[in-house]
């Protein structure tokens, strides 16, 4: 049976500055400054997205982008996340979290917390992002002696 019915469609996230601050909470759930679940054609793009959390924001993830969805790996599958154009300064978090899904809303991968470090990893994977920056705060660049 296709369940694709139950996706959310063409969802858009544009033109934002989204900060999550370090308010010193650490928690068990899910954070992520973006996140997109069971979405059928959603699109990020031209967002500024800053994470300054610390490291242990979240047991479970802690990610600057969380991603639900169908496989993307040939950057062309119309159910896809469509991600450009954004910035992002990931600070002690990770680049991003997929979750992978088919279009029966089963749970193909459940993923890994670190697999995505990196937008240069996120990139070469998925193929989304690919016009997209990254960055680092003035609080992560090392001090001279």
């Amino acid at each position: 049976m296709n369940n694709n019915q139950y996706f959310t469609r063409n969802d858009v996230v544009y033109n934002n500055t989204i900060v999550l601050t370090n308010d010193n909470v650490a928690g068990s759930g899910l954070v992520a400054a973006v996140g997109v679940q069971h979405a059928n054609g959603a699109s990020i793009k031209n967002n500024a997205f800053v994470m300054q959390n610390g490291a242990s924001a979240s047991t479970l993830n802690h990610s600057t982008l969380f991603y639900q969805g169908v496989q993307m790996t040939d950057g062309n599958d119309p159910m896809a996340l469509v991600c450009d154009r954004n910035a992002y300064e990931n600070g002690e978090a990770t680049m991003a979290r997929f979750v992978e899904i088919n279009a029966n809303s089963d749970v193909i991968s459940q993923g890994s917390a670190v697999e995505f470090k990196f937008l240069s990893q996120w990139r070469s994977w998925t193929k989304r992002d690919i016009n997209s920056v990254e960055g680092r705060s003035l609080r992560t660049w090392p001090t001279a002696a």
